[in-house]
C-alpha cells in the first residue's frame, strides 16, 4: 500500500487504476559521519542525518478531463500543505514519513501517450519512517485475559497477574513492653487496605528505545505506571470521560475534559522522574495500581519502511 494523505485530510492512493507510482524508491538513506582527523584514519564522535527528498513519478490515466481534475485536486493539496506549513503524510505498507511536494513536472506520459505524467520532488525534513504500535492495559487482568485470547490483536497483553504491595494488608508492626525484646507480628484482615497492583509486559520489538503517546483514562488520582524500573507519575484528577494524553516528542501533557476543553498540565509531572523518558527495546515489565486503563502507542523508527511490512 503506498498513499498520501495531504494535510486537509485528503488520501490519494499512489497505487491505483488513475494513479500509479511508476518510479521511485523509498528504500534509500544515508548517515553523515562526524570526526576530526587523526594520525592513522579518523576519530569518530557522533552521526548525523540530513533532510531527505524522494524522486517519484507518478502516471495519471483515464480520459483527459478526469486526468486534469485529479491532477488540479492533487496539485491544490501539495500547495495548500506548503503554504500552510503544515506536512503531509506518506505510507509505504505499515510506515509513514511526514514531508512537502517542493518540485512538480507534469507532461506527457513516456509510458503511453493517450496517459499524463507528473514527476515530483517529496522533501522530508524529519527523514525517518516511523510505525505506530499500539498495546493497551486494562484494568483488571480477567479484561485482559480475555481480550489476549483475539487472534487480530496480538498486542494485548496476556499474562498479567496481580500482586499486594504488602504480604499484610496492614503492615504496622507491633511490639510488647516486655524485656527483652518480643518478637514483631504483621497484621492480616480480611479487607484490603492497600490497592493491589497489576503487572504486566510491554514489547517493544525494535532496535533502539522509542518515542510513546501514552493515554491514561479515569476516572483515577495521580495516575502512576512504572514500564521497567522508571515511573511515569502525573499529580492530576480525572473523572469519568477524562484522559490525559503524554507526547514524547512533543514534550507536552495535556488533559482533555469530558466538555472537550483541553488543559496544559506540563507542571504537574513529577519533576523527580523524567516523564518523557523513552520506552526502552525489549520486553519490559509493567506495572501500575490496576484501578485505571491506559494505552502505549510506540512510534519505532528507521532509516526506511521495512520491506516485510
Amino acid at each position: 500500500m503506498i498513499k498520501y494523505r495531504a494535510s486537509s485530510g485528503n488520501e490519494y492512493s499512489l497505487y491505483a487504476e488513475k494513479m500509479r507510482a511508476t518510479e521511485g524508491s523509498f528504500h534509500k538513506y544515508s548517515w553523515k559521519p562526524n570526526s576530526k582527523q587523526a594520525k592513522l584514519g579518523e576519530i569518530l564522535k557522533d552521526f548525523t542525518k540530513e533532510a531527505q527528498s524522494y524522486d517519484i513519478t507518478l502516471q495519471f490515466r483515464g480520459e483527459l478531463p478526469e486526468r486534469k481534475a485529479l491532477l488540479d485536486r492533487l496539485r491544490n493539496d501539495f500547495e495548500n500543505d506548503v503554504v500552510t506549513k503544515k506536512p503531509g503524510r506518506m505510507y509505504f505498507g505499515n510506515y509513514w514519513i511526514d514531508g512537502y511536494c517542493v518540485e512538480s513536472e507534469t507532461g506527457v506520459s513516456k509510458i503511453k501517450n493517450t496517459w499524463s505524467q507528473n514527476d515530483i520532488i517529496f522533501y522530508c525534513p524529519y527523514p525517518f519512517w516511523c510505525r505506530e504500535k499500539k498495546i493497551s492495559f486494562y484494568t483488571s487482568s480477567q479484561s485482559i485475559i480475555d481480550e489476549g485470547t483475539k487472534e487480530e490483536n496480538d498486542n494485548i497483553i496476556d499474562n498479567s497477574v496481580l500482586v499486594p504491595d504488602y504480604k499484610c494488608d496492614y503492615p504496622r508492626k507491633y511490639q510488647t513492653r516486655y524485656r527483652p525484646a518480643k518478637k514483631r507480628y504483621l497484621r492480616d484482615y480480611k479487607y484490603d487496605y492497600y490497592h493491589n497492583h497489576q503487572l504486566a509486559r510491554l514489547d517493544n520489538d525494535h532496535f533502539s528505545e522509542t518515542d510513546f503517546k501514552m493515554f491514561i483514562y479515569g476516572p483515577c488520582t495521580e495516575p502512576k505506571i512504572w514500564i521497567g524500573d522508571h515511573l511515569y507519575h502525573v499529580a492530576a484528577t480525572l473523572y469519568d470521560s477524562e484522559y490525559i494524553m503524554i507526547d514524547s516528542r512533543a514534550r507536552t501533557i495535556v488533559k482533555y475534559a469530558r466538555n472537550g476543553v483541553q488543559e496544559n498540565i506540563f507542571n504537574k509531572r513529577d519533576k523527580e522522574n523524567y516523564i518523557f523518558k523513552k520506552i526502552p527495546n525489549g520486553k519490559s515489565a509493567v506495572k501500575w495500581n490496576a484501578t485505571f486503563p491506559f494505552d502505549v502507542i510506540l512510534f519505532q523508527e528507521r532509516s526506511e519502511p521495512l520491506w516485510s511490512y
